[in-house]
């Protein structure tokens, strides 16, 4: 049994690309405006319109970076931030190694003894990664909820659906869109197609 790859021509642009082009398009040109609004805002000094610098590149990076002091407050669960860094870290060193393995260039025989080996108990545990993530959402779901039983006594549960379905559903909208539309051209060679079915599914 012999496996062979080989580069084919790709299909001609179809009606899922031609709406990622223009989805990607409005959100760049949202983008530059928005930035340019918030940047002459800075400039002039006049106070910006919040919902029109809700793009803005300078305003966002900021508070993507910005740092905030430890305050001691109870509101605040601080530790949590540094258990995400490790186990993003825990979940990139994972998938780093399921690419290289994936390589038709790697030798089944090194790879069985590698398994077998005790530090590569990091990497074959990688899937347990993703269930901190779990926790975590839990963790703050449910402390949330606490918070907002403490302030009004009461839940409205089609609200926090709302909310929670507004914060998901763009991000992963955005995704599909991307995979749907370009994944399949942002890659090249007669490797590639193995790697895309592996990313894909």
């Amino acid at each position: 049994h012999v496996q062979v790859q080989c580069e084919a021509d790709l299909p001609r642009p179809g009606a899922a690309r031609r709406t990622a082009i223009m989805v990607f398009t409005l959100i760049a040109t949202l983008t530059i405006f928005s930035t340019i609004y918030d940047l002459a805002s800075k400039y002039f000094k006049p106070k910006p319109v919040e919902l029109w610098t809700t793009f803005s590149l300078r305003r966002n990076w900021h508070q993507l970076i910005h740092v905030r002091p430890s305050t001691g407050s109870s509101e605040l669960i601080e530790c949590i931030h540094g258990i995400r860094v490790l186990a993003i870290g825990w979940i990139i060193l994972g998938h780093s190694y399921m690419m290289i393995l994936s390589a038709p260039v790697i030798n089944p025989f090194d790879t069985f003894d590698w398994r077998s080996s005790f530090h590569s108990a990091l990497i074959t545990t990688g899937p347990n990664s993703v269930d901190t993530f779990f926790v975590l959402s839990g963790l703050l779901t449910c402390w949330g909820l606490l918070k907002e039983l403490d302030r009004n006594k009461k839940l409205n549960v089609p609200l926090l659906y709302l909310h929670r379905y507004l914060r998901l559903t763009p991000v992963f909208a955005a995704l599909i869109l991307f995979t749907v539309g370009f994944y399949q051209r942002i890659g090249d060679g007669p490797l590639w197609p193995v790697q895309q079915q592996f990313t894909t599914g």
